[in-house]
């Protein structure tokens, strides 16, 4: 079942009111021209997937002005300048064939964080953030120094259990996923990449993970070199970072507390894609964040008002004994 564009309203863990005009998932047909997209407020990230073909992930931010990164791949940000953020959603003023292509469908994943991004001295470097505290979101850019281990202020309310880091100006060095001990064993030093399927690495010469107000940036400072982080903590009832063991047989239930509209899960222990599921759909598809295939269908999962239910043994999912983290967002 879709929630569709119903407003349901979560109590925060930290005390306010979460809804659904903090994320939103919008399914279109590109045109080629120009059109809107209505997401119900003005949105500060949007990730951008053509379903049915093989064109890149794209994921734009307000902070980083009309320039997109790229999930699955490593190149550095990229001008696109087609796609606008309006106040109910986002326009396109133009065709490309990863976002806008004529007949062509796409899912966009939309996420309000804090507007305008502010100065946050936090940290050993100073960062320019965008964050939503209610939501448990927000939006990082900083400019790397020569500093070894350096740490950037994030500007939640709670430290985050996950985050996604890019190098803007880097095009040969994969994104790194790193976070607090809610998915990691050793979280000074363990860490992802969300371009591969390779599991958890912890050869990264320097700290990584997040302490408290600060995420800890290690061998990913570039002299110089502007870098994004997209930081993500639990909200009771709205967003869920966790862990499971795969059982290898259909029908394991994993309790979120909220029906997850968007879903994104990755094998931690082995080499497992990242699984992004299209669960607004009656039947949801899926997607791989590590890489530009089109969307896969079948009956992997249901998604109910608290949880989902993985409906195979599939490798990346539920794979007996298997550990994984995902990504839960009401």
């Amino acid at each position: 079942m879709s929630l569709g564009k119903k407003k349901m309203l979560h109590q925060a863990a930290a005390g306010g009111v979460v809804n659904t005009e903090n994320f939103n998932t919008a399914l279109y047909t590109g045109n080629g021209s120009t059109q809107s997209i209505s997401v119900g407020f003005q949105p500060d990230a949007i990730w951008i997937k053509e379903r049915g073909g093989t064109s890149n992930h794209q994921f734009k931010n307000s902070v980083a002005g009309d320039f997109a990164v790229f999930p699955n791949l490593t190149i550095a940000e990229s001008a696109t300048s087609i796609l606008d953020f309006e106040s109910n959603g986002f326009s396109f003023t133009g065709g490309d064939g990863s976002i806008n292509n004529n007949n062509d469908t796409y899912v966009a994943w939309c996420w309000k964080a804090g507007g305008a991004a502010v100065s946050n001295t936090d940290g050993d470097i100073t960062s320019s953030v965008s964050a939503n505290q209610d939501a448990g979101f927000s939006i990082v850019k900083f400019t790397g120094t020569t500093e070894t281990a350096p740490t950037v202020g994030h500007g939640l309310s709670s430290e985050p259990e996950i985050y996604f880091l890019k190098g803007l100006d880097n095009g040969t060095d994969s994104w790194i996923v790193s976070g607090n001990s809610t998915i990691f064993s050793s979280p000074t030093t363990n860490f992802l990449r969300l371009n591969t399927a390779d599991s958890v690495g912890s050869t990264i010469a320097n700290q990584v993970g997040s302490n408290g107000n600060v995420i800890n940036v290690g061998a990913r400072n570039y002299n110089g070199q502007e870098t994004i982080a997209y930081c993500f903590h639990s909200v009771d009832g709205y967003q869920k970072v966790g862990s499971y063991t795969g059982t290898g047989v259909a029908g394991l239930e994993v309790t979120t507390g909220f029906q997850p509209r968007f879903l994104m899960i990755k094998r931690t222990d082995s080499t497992g894609d990242w699984d992004l599921f299209i669960t607004t759909l009656s039947e949801p598809t899926y997607l791989k964040a590590n890489k530009s295939d089109s969307e896969a269908t079948g009956d992997r999962i249901d998604v109910d008002t608290t949880s989902f239910t993985l409906k195979d043994n599939g490798g990346s999912r539920n794979a007996s004994g298997g550990t994984y983290i995902y990504l839960a967002i009401a």
